[in-house]
């Protein structure tokens, strides 16, 4: 697969309108998606999940992706951003909070768990029962939080524990890679180290990329913003391969 074409399909699981994004281009495997943090739609468990208007999450059965028919909806308030934790999990970031959703083999949703905070714009991604959510404040979010990273402990059911508060500049989309944990921010992307969940620290900070939601799959970073799509590798962040700009 070309850079651009990687590019391309790389973005559209970004912006949400791809829904199976794992794996090789001729797979068919729709059991979960890659999908970057501010996503309105996910694969999850072989259900399309859909976030709609803010205040629903459905989903879908894909037996036939060209016909998918819906299974079960719940009612949320002012969620904004869907992502894929585990094998059955849904992350759901919401203005005031962060809500962990089980989709279960039949396509049923049930709400597990719900994380507050201070009425804020709020992606949120989950690995290994840790959930890590940025918050930040100002226009349509809210001005009652501060712009920082949180992290939380999902282990415990419906019982989630903050461990770490790591004040960030206006951060937005993330995404996650072995320890290191990548956060688009007002001032570039950061790279937090996250190996001690209770200790996060900035590890790097590339000034020259200014993004608003991004996806590692292996070796490979595609980022959004303001100005376009960008591909580059973790090696070479601040040189990227390929590029589409705002307009093309």
């Amino acid at each position: 697969m070309t850079a651009n074409w990687k590019l391309l399909t790389l973005a559209l699981c970004l912006t949400g309108l791809l829904s199976a994004c794992g794996g090789d281009s001729g797979s068919s495997d729709l059991s979960s998606s890659v999908n970057g943090s501010t996503s309105g739609m996910v694969i999850q468990n072989g259900y399309l999940v859909v976030l709609s208007n803010s205040e629903r999450v459905h989903t879908y059965d894909l037996s036939d992706p060209a016909k998918p028919v819906l299974r079960d909806s719940l009612d949320l308030s002012f969620g904004e951003t869907l992502s894929v934790e585990g094998t059955d999990k849904v992350l759901v970031g919401a203005s005031d909070g962060s809500y962990v959703l089980q989709v279960g083999s039949d396509g049923a949703l049930m709400r597990l768990a719900f994380a507050r905070h201070a009425r804020s714009c709020d992606p949120a991604i989950g690995r290994d029962d840790l959930m890590y959510i940025t918050v930040r404040a100002g226009n349509r979010c809210g001005d009652e939080g501060e712009d920082r990273l949180l992290i939380y402990d999902t282990s415990s059911g419906d019982n989630i524990w903050l461990l770490a508060v790591l004040p960030l500049p206006q951060p937005q989309g993330l995404a996650l890679s072995g320890s290191v944990l990548y956060v688009c921010t007002a001032a570039g992307l950061q790279e937090v180290d996250v190996s001690n969940p209770l200790q996060p620290t900035v590890a790097a900070l590339h000034t020259g990329l200014n993004c608003t939601d991004l996806i590692v799959q292996g070796n490979e970073v595609v980022l959004s913003g303001d100005d376009g799509i960008m591909l580059a590798t973790l090696e070479q962040l601040a040189t990227p391969s390929a590029q589409i700009m705002t307009g093309q």
